[in-house]
């Protein structure tokens, strides 16, 4: 899995903590932040999306020794395209 724009997972991140973020509450008088005592419960749906979500936070945006190998192959004029193989992928829905 290849991610091209780091913003979007910043994005999900930030909708998903303040989500999160629920159970603080600022007291408006005094302008502190107290526990108003709530209990936050995750879902395992919710706990495996963390589980992911940090996952792809400890990848690299760009694999650099994958790019590296195909710039060296177009360098050297070695890199082929299957165009059978891609057109059946292709056709099949499987190019993901």
């Amino acid at each position: 899995m290849m991610i091209s724009n780091s913003n979007h997972i910043h994005s999900i991140t930030n909708v998903y903590m303040n989500s999160i973020d629920k159970s603080v509450v600022k007291n408006d008088a005094a302008g502190e932040t107290s526990n108003a005592g709530d209990e936050i419960l995750l879902s395992s749906e919710s706990q495996e999306f963390s589980s992911y979500l940090n996952k792809l936070r400890d990848m690299p945006e760009v694999r650099t020794g994958i790019v590296d190998n195909y710039r060296d192959l177009i360098n050297n004029n070695k890199y082929r395209i299957n165009t059978d193989e891609l057109s059946e992928k292709i056709l099949n829905g499987s190019l993901l």
